[in-house]
């Protein structure tokens, strides 16, 4: 059975880009565009790893976070944001952010 990878990002041609460069990758690929909507899908689906954005409308990077450090601290998170340097919510990260990339993201990178 493939493991499901969620991925949060508002900005569409970034999605597109992530399905692209996943397209034949060995899971699935799940997408929301903010943190809402991933809450969802984390309540409907199993789910082996987040990658999120920080800056995001109605629910951000940094609530999603709390929100898997409460409700599901075995995922691990990869975080990828173009505002890594001076985002508040970067201090607050926590143990299971595993990674951090800044946008443009390197997709050949984020496989590894």
């Amino acid at each position: 059975m493939k493991k499901n990878v969620l991925i949060i990002e508002d900005e569409a041609t970034t999605k597109l880009l992530y399905g692209e460069a996943f397209k034949n990758a060995d899971f699935n690929l799940l997408m929301a565009g903010d943190g809402y909507s991933a809450k969802i899908i984390l309540n409907q689906n199993p789910i082996s790893l987040v990658v999120t954005d920080l800056l995001m409308p109605l629910v951000g990077g940094g609530a999603i976070i709390s929100h898997l450090n409460l409700y599901h601290p075995e995922i691990p998170v990869i975080v990828v944001s173009a505002h890594l340097g001076d985002e508040e919510e970067v201090q607050d990260l926590t143990e299971n952010v595993k990674a951090t990339f800044p946008k443009p993201v390197d997709f050949r990178a984020l496989r590894e």
